[in-house]
């Protein structure tokens, strides 16, 4: 099942997991911004410790992953295994066949950023998989997005200074949001931003 970001945010939002995520694309915000959100809401702090785990590709195999995936929760809903840099694993391939038949319990999240996964290591995967390919904004839609950004952080901003930012900082929608979130240890939510405070 291929879907949008905010469609994906809604749904994670009102706890409906799939039990696959995945991620990938060249555009790390939106991975970033799913698979923060699953690790950090998806189980109370306390039920981490012994249900969720986070593993990098380039110290894990597809084995290892696809164990844990199977293990059952302990004392929980879900059981959480995140997969970070999937990209510098180097057997992913050999997760399609549980890509094909998840654990319902399990929530795998995928994070292959700078790429796509090869169609063949997800073929056929199962139905309720959630596979979302994260694209870089374009540079005419960038000022629009900036104005979305800084509403979502609690601000009002003029195009013009969405323009501003756009110019120096460029296309990183992860330092776009990052410098919004520290303004807001100076400058009151509810707060226009100016081009005063911009380049303070």
């Amino acid at each position: 099942m291929a879907t949008t970001f905010e469609s994906i945010m809604k749904q994670l939002k009102d706890r409906k997991f799939a039990p696959v995520y995945l991620l990938m694309g060249d555009e790390p915000y939106y991975i970033d911004q799913i698979s923060n959100y699953i690790e950090n809401n998806a189980l109370p702090e306390e039920e981490r410790d012994f249900n969720q785990t986070v593993f990098y590709g380039k110290d894990t195999n597809a084995s290892d992953v696809v164990a844990n995936a199977k293990q059952f929760s302990f004392g929980s809903e879900y059981h959480v295994v995140i997969l970070k840099e999937a990209k510098d694993m180097k057997d992913i391939d050999l997760m399609q066949s549980y890509f094909q038949n998840p654990l319902k319990s399990t929530i795998l999240v995928v994070c292959h950023k700078y790429g796509k996964m090869k169609a063949s290591s997800y073929k056929a995967c199962d139905k309720e998989t959630v596979i979302f390919n994260s694209e870089p904004v374009r540079d005419y839609n960038l000022s629009a997005w900036v104005s979305k950004c800084a509403e979502e952080n609690g601000y009002t901003i003029s195009p013009e200074v969405a323009l501003i930012i756009t110019e120096h900082i460029g296309n990183d929608l992860n330092r776009i949001d990052n410098e919004f979130k520290k303004m807001k240890i100076f400058v009151p939510q509810g707060s226009k931003i100016t081009s005063d405070i911009v380049e303070k």
